[in-house]
């Protein structure tokens, strides 16, 4: 049963972006199509015979001390059309959502119950990170991409009782270490907005949620995820240099006896204090 935007709903689109031609259109992306997504089709940067006449190549690898690759600089490109085709719809309404998902995600059983719930705790907020590529739907465990970013307290945990997950938190976060593009939502204005502050070409990871912020967004988490990745696929984007950046020590576990410490739970106090004013100041503005 194909879902539709309900009157009154705070989503008005789903999208996810898909490859023409590529086998997950008839391997993952019938799935979404039922929860309503409609299909995008994405860039694929390795056919784009000048890459440089639309992506700033130099720039990227002065940000990230590497060349851009052809499959990065299509899922950037793929995901800014989307936005762009998000800011020129009249029809979104400002206080409105558009969900955007890459045709890898596979959804939480719970979905389509909390995606309004969660959505209705984001009213503060531009773009709200769903689901990272890093730990399954639901999964409350460890997820390395967003587990050193603390939420902001200022919005409850949304309850499921008698559900798993039991609990999900969404709220403000300062996304320095933050990557993943598997699922998000964003609203019409945080896409003009975005879209205006791009100074020249495009010149980041599709996911790199800290350059959204650095544009003046304010974004957001969920968790744990609504979603998780598809294994067993074939990526169009291989050795991406998000594998290297979970790979890094901001994404290294700490040691249990570590995470026990005393200091370390007043830290961990301390940096959600610190979001939750940040949140504070941002709602005054």
């Amino acid at each position: 049963m194909v879902r539709h935007a309900r009157n009154g709903s705070l989503i008005h689109a789903r999208k996810v972006i898909s490859l023409t031609g590529s086998d997950r259109r008839h391997q993952t992306v019938p799935d979404l199509l039922v929860h309503g997504f409609e299909i995008v089709d994405g860039v694929n940067g390795r056919a784009i015979p000048d890459p440089d006449s639309v992506f700033d190549s130099r720039r990227f690898e002065h940000k990230y001390r590497q060349p851009p690759k052809p499959g990065e600089i299509g899922c950037t490109l793929s995901h800014l059309r989307v936005m762009q085709s998000v800011a020129e719809d009249p029809s979104c309404a400002d206080g409105q959502w558009v969900l955007v998902c890459e045709d890898d995600a596979e959804l939480s059983p719970r979905f389509e119950k909390d995606i309004e719930r969660v959505l209705a705790r984001c009213a503060t907020l531009d773009m709200v990170m769903l689901a990272s590529v890093a730990a399954p739907a639901d999964v409350r465990w460890r997820d390395p991409i967003t587990v050193h970013t603390p939420i902001s307290p200022m919005e409850p945990p949304i309850v499921s009782f008698g559900s798993k997950p039991l609990l999900r938190t969404v709220g403000y976060v300062r996304p320095e270490v933050m990557y993943g593009a598997l699922l998000y939502a964003i609203r019409r204005p945080a896409a003009r907005r975005l879209l205006s502050r791009i100074d020249g070409l495009p010149y980041f990871i599709a996911d790199d949620w800290n350059e959204y912020a650095s544009l003046g967004l304010r974004i957001g988490l969920v968790r744990p995820n609504m979603a998780g990745q598809v294994t067993g696929l074939h990526s169009q984007i291989s050795e991406i240099l998000n594998g290297e950046l979970w790979r890094s020590s901001a994404y290294e576990p700490e040691p249990w006896r570590a995470r026990l410490r005393i200091r370390t739970r007043l830290r961990r106090v301390g940096q959600t204090v610190a979001v939750g004013l940040a949140d504070l100041r941002g709602r005054r503005r």
